[in-house]
């Protein structure tokens, strides 16, 4: 299976072995293409997968800040590419474990929940002392719960015959 064809392509299956080359491939190209639109080692650190939101909060305390129109729509493409290749993986990791996308769909719903919830965040007292509290539990309970997802997905055995559907 190509490089292509593993990260781009929804359709088929992919063991254990393919899936974790596939996230790594992922990671890698995200890295460098962020580091290449940008320049910014912030933006670059920024793009890791699950890691790097938290990151950049983490040690920059706040989001990515100081960056044009053009650099932002170049960081939301990346960030919608990576979302498509890591679907595309989950969904023919889960095909090859015998399973439907629906856990899929259930982790994007409460990512986007999450994000709500950490939207809706209302400073209050507490937040003076520490003021990306909001941005902070989102960031830090998705990668975690996204983390345990994957790792599962990884360790998973295959469940699903080889023979192609049909």
């Amino acid at each position: 299976m190509t490089w292509l064809r593993l990260l781009f392509d929804p359709s088929g299956r992919i063991g254990r072995h393919a899936f974790v080359l596939g996230l790594l491939g992922m990671l890698g190209l995200s890295i460098a293409t962020g580091a290449l639109v940008s320049g910014s080692p912030t933006l670059a650190l920024a793009l890791m997968p699950i890691v790097g939101e938290l990151a950049v909060t983490a040690l920059f305390h706040g989001p990515v800040q100081g960056l044009d129109t053009s650099t932002m729509v170049a960081f939301g493409l990346i960030l919608a590419v990576r979302a498509y290749i890591l679907a595309c993986l989950c969904i023919k990791r889960l095909r090859d474990q015998g399973r439907t996308p629906d856990w899929l769909v259930v982790m994007v719903a409460v990512t986007l929940a999450g994000h709500v919830a950490a939207s809706a965040w209302r400073p209050d007292e507490l937040d003076k002392f520490l003021p990306f509290v909001g941005l902070m539990l989102d960031v830090l309970g998705l990668a975690i719960l996204w983390s345990v997802f994957l790792v599962l997905l990884a360790r998973a055995p295959t469940y699903a015959s080889r023979t192609p559907p049909g």
